[in-house]
């Protein structure tokens, strides 16, 4: 996702049993505004309009990604993801996310999207719709600390939901290596590399997903010289 003058914002996601690992790195992280009339942060200022949403997944069993690309329509992170199932899959989606913030931080952060099964009928489409029209939204329902169950029949109008329940864990997990830096400095060519040589004499690499610091000196970097032509 790219913003109209704060960078891009990358996130990578890896599904491993029952984690979803993710890493995030923003181009700009010290963006500060102030919060919009609802009180809420405006997201949507921050992000812009002048980029694009652009997902990549990645299929294991096939070893193929598909790529898809949208315009972001408003900054909005559950608004342009919206778009994205709309326009890029075709699929009628509904996306709300919320974040509860004070003086410290962070206080809780939730959402929910909803996609319909191809069987769905008329009648439980305009009831998903009027159910959503009238629902609170995701930062008030988490300040009534309403459980996910609670939120789901309250969305959805069901009280009798079914629920299959994924015992997903989140977290953050950077993958990189010093040896993956070293075929990122490798793969800068032999002419780039030895100049670094003569006029530094080492190289220091910073990971931007976890800030992680790699030095190589300049015995290091000669070696990774000698594997290139």
């Amino acid at each position: 996702m790219a913003g109209d003058q704060f960078g891009s914002i990358v996130s990578v996601i890896k599904r491993e049993n029952n984690k979803s690992l993710i890493k995030l790195y923003a181009q700009n992280p010290k963006v500060e505004l102030p919060l919009n009339e609802n009180g809420k942060i405006a997201v949507g200022e921050a992000v812009g309009t002048n980029g694009f949403l652009n997902i990549i997944r990645e299929n294991e069993l096939t070893e193929k990604a598909y790529n898809g690309l949208v315009p972001l329509v408003s900054g909005e992170i559950a608004e342009d993801f919206t778009e994205y199932f709309a326009k890029s899959q075709q699929k009628p989606t509904v996306i709300a996310l919320g974040v509860l913030v004070d003086k410290n931080g962070v206080k809780r952060s939730g959402g929910y999207m909803i996609q319909l099964m191809p069987d769905a009928t008329e009648e439980e489409i305009s009831k998903i719709e009027q159910a959503v029209r009238h629902s609170q939204t995701v930062s008030q329902m988490l300040e009534q600390n309403m459980s996910l169950e609670e939120m789901v029949r309250t969305v959805t109008g069901d009280e009798n939901a079914l629920f299959l329940i994924d015992d997903l864990k989140i977290e953050f997990k950077c993958d990189c290596s010093k040896e993956r830096f070293a075929d990122g400095l490798a793969s800068i060519g032999k002419t780039e590399l030895e100049k670094i040589i003569e006029e530094d004499g080492k190289a220091n690499t910073r990971c931007h997903f976890c800030n992680q610091e790699y030095d190589f000196s300049k015995e290091e970097l000669e070696e990774i010289r000698k594997t290139l032509k």
